[in-house]
Parts: structure tokens; sequence; C-alpha cells
């Protein structure tokens, strides 16, 4: 069994559009991964994402995970959650931030869940 580790953040976007809550705590990972030497892992889903993910990845992650669907255009709670459970476990991150929004709140709450963390 692989270690956790890395710091990964989920880049929430909604029809194209990066929310901007999202750069701003992937650009905080970026440096607290600096900081501690930790590998800052770039998490985006959604549609069409060409250009955003070009925009994302000038924020401070190492590398940057785009899953592109059709069902992810918008934030979808069952098809997000299955999609990032996935990730969690094939990339085991340390630590996985998302931006405090209505969406991510969402989906962190069902993570949470997920890996009976509550």
């Amino acid at each position: 069994m692989s270690e956790w580790r890395g710091i990964s953040v989920f880049i929430e976007q909604d029809n194209g559009e990066l929310e901007g809550a999202s750069l701003e705590v992937l650009t905080r990972a970026g440096e607290l991964g600096r900081k501690f030497n930790e590998d800052v892992l770039g998490i985006l889903l959604g549609h069409e994402l060409k250009n955003i993910a070009k925009e994302s990845s000038q924020y401070g992650a190492d590398k940057l995970i785009v899953v592109n669907h059709p069902d992810l255009r918008h934030y979808n709670s069952d098809a997000y959650t299955e999609v990032m459970a996935y990730l969690i476990n094939k990339y085991r991150p340390r630590y996985l931030l998302l931006p405090a929004t209505r969406n991510s709140r969402d989906l962190a709450g069902r993570l949470a869940v997920r890996f009976r963390l509550v």
C-alpha cells in the first residue's frame, strides 16, 4: 500500500468558468507545498476545459489532472463524488483542499462520508 502524500486541490468550475476561490486555494497550496516539500496536484473536472485548464495550471500546481466528460460540465453531486473518490484512491493525497463554495461544501461532505471521516 502506497503512502498518502502531497496536497490535492479541487479546482471548481461551472460551464467553463473557473471559480476564483479555487485559484486562491491552489495558489496557497503551492506556497504550502514548497514550504513543506509536498507536491501539489490540481484536480479539474468538467467538459471542454482546454482554456481553463491552461489558466488554472499557472496557479501553483506541480501537476494538473483534468477529467473531461459531458456529464461533468455542471456540478453534479453523484458524478463529482464518484470521480473525486476514484482520484483520491488513486493519488492518495495527504491533504485535500476545496474552496469554500456551495458546491465544494457539498462535495467535501459527501467525500467525508465516503471515506468515513465523520
